[in-house]
């Protein structure tokens, strides 16, 4: 069986707007969500993660061993006051874009939700 991608990920030093943004994340509805596009229970371990810039990456592990990255953004002073993180839109229509167009490998998008939740 093939490593988990945390096996890669880089120890995070603590931090304490990460784990503040970290306790804002309702980690039932995000597995909830994901077993419901997969039709599969899904379990989540809020200790391992990573971080870069303004997002969060989580594992969701599933019971037949696929793990699906969920990548999260922090919620900052830049969070877009219309609710609508257009940034996210923009990366998911690029992902799109180049799936089609390009022999790349590029991960799957299987959900965003570009509106905004959490406040700083």
């Amino acid at each position: 069986m093939a490593p988990v991608p945390s096996a890669f990920w880089p120890q995070p030093q603590p931090d304490l707007d990460v784990s503040r943004a970290i306790s804002l994340v309702n980690f039932a509805s995000l597995c909830q969500n994901a077993s419901s596009l997969r039709k599969m229970p899904c379990a989540y371990n809020a200790d391992v993660y990573t971080f870069g810039g303004v997002n969060i990456i989580f594992e969701l592990q599933f019971d037949d061993g696929v793990v699906w990255i969920a990548r999260l953004r922090r919620p900052d002073e830049q969070s877009p006051i219309s609710g609508i993180d257009f940034v996210l839109e923009s990366e998911v229509a690029t992902i799109g874009f180049l799936q089609r167009n390009t022999t790349l490998p590029i991960p799957e998008v299987f959900h965003h939700d570009p509106r905004v939740r959490a406040a700083p």
